[in-house]
């Protein structure tokens, strides 16, 4: 079964996204919990790719990397900054 877990980018219109050095430190933030659920999928012989939009993954080159992979399930994380962008990558 192959398995994508997403990291959608950060709403652009929250005030400490507007502040250069504060999007600086946002976009190193690793996705920690996606990598946990990602280690114990593949430790079960799942196949697993997750795709950080945080680090500059567009939309549509997101969209491009689904289609390519063709997985069974997506898993998509969200926070308060990126519920906006989770929630649009699930509806499309």
């Amino acid at each position: 079964m192959k398995i994508v877990l997403i990291n959608p980018p950060f709403e652009q219109n929250y005030p400490i996204i507007r502040n250069k050095s504060r999007k600086a430190i946002l976009e190193i933030v690793q996705p920690l919990g996606l990598a946990y659920i990602a280690a114990v999928l593949e430790k079960n012989n799942y196949q697993v790719k997750i795709f950080d939009c945080a680090i500059g993954i567009s939309q549509f080159e997101l969209e491009g990397y689904i289609k390519k992979e063709k997985p069974d399930v997506v898993g998509i994380t969200a926070t308060s900054l990126s519920f906006g962008s989770a929630e649009k990558l699930a509806a499309d």
